[in-house]
């Protein structure tokens, strides 16, 4: 999938940087190669309504699309539901313990592509189009740019469908951070609750 979006809180016709493209592999996933079709079929039936934005804002019920453009928190509150109602396939338990649901934000993915492609010894300038905003807008530059982030975005996809997905990626530092997130909490947790949650943690990420 491949988009150019012209209008941001960054960009735009009177902005330094114009525009932005935009590209997700089908490639890049986890479990199911149909990831992408699905997700976009299911969209194109749900906001089948004319907007100059992509994502609209979810109503309260969160069962249909209402006529307005979502903002980063209303998408913030969406991806913490998510994580929240994830389940292990075939089970009842929750993918991530839900005390850490809002322990990634809507940058995560970015950082985490950038650090697992450097430790796979990708070069900093391949890894530098991570979400790169440039001002270019010529048609090679977005070619190149999209054929580039698709072949990150699959190298990627490989390692972390592995069953050593954990250690290519040395995704320790993870129960680190979260360590650190849930120790700065304000409704502190008892030592054995925290060793409990975190054991789970690591559990998912195998």
């Amino acid at each position: 999938m491949t988009t150019i979006l012209r209008v941001t809180e960054t960009t735009g016709p009177t902005k330094r940087i114009q525009e932005l493209p935009v590209c997700v592999s089908e490639h890049a996933y986890i479990s199911t190669p149909f990831w992408l079709k699905t997700g976009f079929d299911l969209f194109k039936r749900e906001a089948n309504f004319s907007r100059d934005y992509m994502l609209p804002k979810l109503n309260i019920e969160m069962t249909a699309f209402r006529k307005t453009m979502a903002n980063y928190n209303d998408v913030s509150s969406y991806s913490a539901l998510i994580r929240r109602k994830a389940m292990r396939p075939g089970t009842d338990i929750p993918l991530i313990p839900p005390e850490l649901s809002s322990f990634w934000t809507e940058h995560s993915e970015r950082s985490t592509l950038s650090t697992g492609l450097a430790l796979q010894r990708v070069s900093r300038d391949e890894r530098d189009m991570i979400g790169r905003w440039r001002p270019e807008g010529s048609d090679t530059y977005i070619r190149m740019y999209n054929g580039g982030i698709a072949r990150l975005q699959l190298q990627y996809a490989k390692i972390a469908r592995q069953q050593d997905r954990t250690v290519m990626l040395d995704e320790r530092d993870v129960i680190e951070s979260a360590t650190s997130s849930l120790t700065d909490r304000l409704d502190p947790m008892s030592d054995e609750d925290m060793r409990v949650l975190l054991d789970n943690l690591d559990k998912s990420l195998q």
